[in-house]
Formats: structure tokens, C-alpha cells, sequence
């Protein structure tokens, strides 16, 4: 199993990986650059030769990045012939917690005070989400009792240094692996995926 996956929901960063049934083989993170020229190159550097599936990050996030992150990889499924898998952004984020945390909430950086907040479950080795995600103001904003927080790569405005920061590409490999299991997206589900506006 090979698989590609990319995440440009954050503002900020463009997560590529490749991932086999062992985790992360290679990663390209990149900053403060936009979607529209960091993400061809980035793609262009990593092995595409023997890929199996390929998952795109469906938000929540940057409008303009999710949008641009699926429309690249809905070209490369189509050319290559390979099935296209998604996994939400916090659920991403999520994946960046310690294996042995039962509750996880998982935060990013929403931009203008804001943040988005999910909160996953451990049942056997699976996060599940349990009551979706929202945006919520930082400022004040109390994790609930009990639960890890996690957020990826920086700490968001408004959070203490309780939250484990974990690494971008390791979460988003552990998490391609676990969304490739479920049904790859069919062409219809791709419009329902991406964000409005």
C-alpha cells in the first residue's frame, strides 16, 4: 500500500505524505507559502510510481486551500486511476495525540480569534468524532475536563502550553491510514466535501 495524502486546510501550511502500511515514508511541509504554488512542486517531489489510493483533507479550514488541495488530487485520481479517500481536518489533528489518550480534542487556528474544536473518542484504535466540529472563540475557550488537546505543527492564539503541539506530517499519515479503510469518494461526494463559498 502506497499513499499519497495532502492537507491545505490551514491557513498557514501545505502538508503533503507519503504513507505505507508501516506510517510515514516521506513528507513535505511547507509555511507561509500559497496553495497555488506550493503544492504542484511539492507533489512533483515526491514518488507517485505504485500508488494505491490517494486522501485529501476536507476541512474544516481555508476555503480557497481545501478547495485547491481536493481539485489536485481529484486530477491525479482521475489520470492514475485510483481511488480518492477523505479525512476532516481535525480528524487529522486528532491523529497527532498520544496513542494512549481515550479522549482527544482536537484544535486549529479558525484565523481572526477564532478556532476550530472537535472531540474524538479512542474505541479500540479508533478515533471516532463524536458530535462534530465547530468554531469557537479562543479567547476564554476551556478544553473539556479529561480530554488530551491537540493541535498541529504551532500553538494557536489563546491556548496554554498544556496542548501537545505534534507534527503535521505524522498525523496526517497515521490518519490516511485509518481513512483509506473507509469508501473512497465517489464523484458526486466531492461537491458535497467542498466548502461553500
Amino acid at each position: 500500500m502506497r499513499i499519497i495524502a495532502v492537507d491545505t486546510a490551514d491557513r498557514r501550511r501545505i502538508t503533503v505524505v507519503l504513507a505505507d502500511g508501516s506510517g510515514l515514508r516521506d513528507a513535505i511541509v511547507l509555511s507561509n507559502v500559497t496553495v497555488d504554488r506550493g503544492l504542484p512542486p511539492a507533489l512533483a517531489e515526491l514518488d507517485l510510481e505504485g500508488l494505491t489510493a490517494l486522501v485529501v483533507v476536507t476541512g474544516p479550514g481555508s476555503h480557497t486551500g481545501i478547495r485547491a488541495g481536493m481539485a489536485a488530487l481529484l486530477g491525479i485520481a482521475q489520470a492514475c486511476n485510483l481511488p480518492l479517500h477523505s479525512a476532516g481536518a481535525l480528524e487529522v489533528v486528532a491523529h497527532g495525540a498520544p496513542t494512549d489518550a481515550a479522549v482527544v480534542h482536537a484544535v486549529a487556528d479558525a484565523g481572526r480569534g477564532g478556532l476550530f474544536v472537535g472531540e474524538f473518542r479512542r474505541v479500540a484504535d479508533e478515533l471516532v468524532e463524536v458530535g462534530g466540529s465547530r468554531r469557537v472563540l479562543a479567547a476564554g475557550h476551556r478544553p473539556p475536563a479529561g480530554a488530551v488537546t491537540v493541535a498541529l505543527d504551532h500553538l494557536p492564539p489563546g491556548l496554554d502550553e498544556s496542548v501537545v503541539v505534534a507534527a503535521s506530517d505524522a498525523a496526517l499519515a497515521a490518519a490516511a491510514l485509518v481513512a483509506v479503510r473507509r469508501p473512497a469518494l465517489r464523484p458526486g461526494d466531492i461537491s458535497s466535501h467542498a466548502p461553500a463559498g
